[in-house]
């Protein structure tokens, strides 16, 4: 257990680093693509708005991301991403680059440093 907190924290560390940040409350989260999420790729993305992301465990604070149309945003950049048949999320440009995702529900995806991944450390929900 102490492992996953500890990789919550240093990925939590690196998004607010490369993504977006506000302090804030902390819950927990994760999930594995189930089918269902696949309602929300469609139209080939996710829904549009603003989603609130958290760390397992609560490590850190919360991250703020904006869905618009097949572009995200965060307070230190912005991004074009894209949404596989599978629920793959891929961030083609921008801050989060680096990371990998997947949709968990119909308003949830994750997020990961690994890939493939059966577990997504940060996940963000749609407010």
């Amino acid at each position: 257990m102490r492992t996953i907190l500890a990789l919550a924290a240093a990925l939590f560390i690196a998004l607010t680093s490369t993504g977006c940040s506000d302090n804030g409350g902390s819950e927990s989260g994760s999930g594995d693509g189930e089918d269902s999420a696949l309602a929300a790729t469609a139209d080939g993305g996710l829904p549009d708005g603003d989603y609130t992301c958290r760390t397992y465990g609560g490590a850190g604070g919360n991250l703020s991301v904006t869905i618009d149309g097949g572009e995200y945003s965060t307070s230190s950049g912005s991004g074009e991403y894209s949404v596989d048949g599978s629920g793959e999320v891929e961030f083609i440009s921008g801050p989060w680059v680096v990371w990998n995702g997947a949709v968990l529900s119909e308003t949830t995806f994750g997020l990961t440093d690994e890939e493939p991944a059966d577990f997504y450390s940060v996940t963000c929900e749609l407010d």
